[in-house]
């Protein structure tokens, strides 16, 4: 039996659920003392966590024989609009100065700077979840600049980048 056999337009069509589209997606910013329901409305962009597992190789007899080891999980990346005020881009700054306080050299309990962010990839419609992603223990690393420009006209924009213990995907 040949292997394409029943694969023509018609049963793509019955099989297709339509796809998850980028820009339907739900991330509400879990920030210490900060505005995060605004922060919401503010999201611009972010992607799905990515993660990876390391390899270790052994030799044997010639060959290189590959075992996965532990899982690391990326950086992870949000692009917030600037708020008038800069209320949103003031708020992860505090939190950084509450993980490491440049001028006192003091730093903060993890206990009291990790907090747990999630994301959420909605259906098609926008009435439901596809997938909702846990980021255990995130914390920001770095809070991005601000490009500002006499000759443009485009709102401002910064980038907020967390790391994080692990991820996991929430059952739904």
């Amino acid at each position: 039996m040949p292997i394409m056999s029943g694969f023509n337009l018609d049963t793509f069509r019955a099989n297709l659920n339509v796809g998850a589209r980028s820009y339907l997606f739900y991330m509400l910013p879990n920030i210490p003392g900060g505005d995060n329901r605004k922060a919401g409305f503010l999201v611009r962009s972010t992607s799905l966590p990515a993660s990876s597992i390391e390899v270790a190789t052994i030799p044997w007899q010639g060959y290189s024989y590959k075992l996965g080891t532990k899982q690391t999980f990326a950086e992870w990346s949000v692009t917030f609009t600037l708020d008038s005020p800069d209320v949103v881009r003031s708020a992860y700054l505090r939190w950084m100065d509450d993980i490491h306080n440049a001028s006192t050299n003091v730093h903060g309990l993890p206990v009291t700077y990790m907090m747990d962010q999630h994301v959420e990839l909605l259906t098609p419609d926008g009435g439901g979840t596809v997938a909702l992603y846990k980021l255990v223990g995130a914390w920001p690393s770095s809070v991005g600049e601000v490009t500002l420009d006499y000759s443009g006209s485009d709102i401002a924009t910064f980038q907020v980048s967390y790391n994080y213990q692990y991820h996991e995907v929430i059952g739904l």
